[in-house]
């Protein structure tokens, strides 16, 4: 008799279920062989009962698993934070408690499901924080309004205002290019740094920085010697 508990039983009959039907050869070798077999492998008489114990066990474990990943972040999260808390100025320490405390309440709200979940609830709350659209943009024409000066001939995307059409339908996205003439000290807005776009557009989330060698240098050239690799 196997010494083995039924759950680890069942994951080797899986294990052995996947192997036999990528092999049906031999397979079909060790059902004659396994007739004489099998009940010296399997710890139960009734196989059908076995596999429902093992299931349940499984699920079990699992969902033990999962309570104890998630009691360990949350102990990390809270250290983490009670050590922000710490170490922030007197005058700062009440605001940084308050948003402490709603950041412990969304991870543990995206903790119930997996770190791939956690990851895929912070990055959609990144975006949005940073009212950067979700998915791309359509160009259809309930995307657009009236832009922000009165009277311009200049439409205004509603999902992102860095994105811009003009009446004959010439759409742009500006901001794709930033540009420092300090050595990156501080960055500033051209003209220059507007590209053209069609649609389905996806926004960049970060805008492309670009040192200029002089600040007399001609920033279409700049932009130019960046996609060409040239520092």
């Amino acid at each position: 008799m196997s010494t083995f508990s039924d759950f680890e039983v069942f994951q080797r009959l899986n294990l052995c279920r996947k192997f036999f039907n990528e092999n049906p050869g031999i397979k079909e070798k060790f059902n004659a062989w396994g007739k004489e077999k099998i009940e010296n492998f399997f710890p139960t008489d009734d196989l059908d009962a076995f596999m429902e114990r093992a299931s349940v066990e499984g699920m079990r474990r699992e969902e033990g698993r999962k309570k104890s990943k998630k009691q360990q972040l949350m102990a990390y999260v809270k250290r983490e934070l009670d050590l922000l808390e710490k170490e922030a100025a007197p005058i700062q320490q009440e605001t940084v408690k308050t948003l402490n405390n709603k950041i412990f309440e969304l991870v543990d709200v995206c903790n119930e499901g997996t770190v791939y979940d956690i990851e895929y609830a912070m990055s959609i709350l990144f975006q949005l924080a940073y009212h950067m659209p979700l998915s791309s943009l359509t160009g259809e024409e309930n995307e657009w309004m009236v832009g922000p000066d009165p009277g311009s001939e200049v439409l205004q995307n509603i999902r992102c205002s860095k994105v811009f059409k003009n009446r004959d339908g010439k759409a742009f996205c500006i901001d794709v290019y930033i540009f420092s003439s300090d050595g990156g000290k501080t960055w500033f807005s051209a003209n220059e740094g507007s590209v053209d776009i069609t649609f389905p557009f996806t926004v960049p989330m970060y805008s492309i920085k670009i040192c200029l060698k002089s600040p007399d240098e001609d920033r279409l050239e700049a932009i130019k010697r960046h996609k060409s690799g040239i520092k």
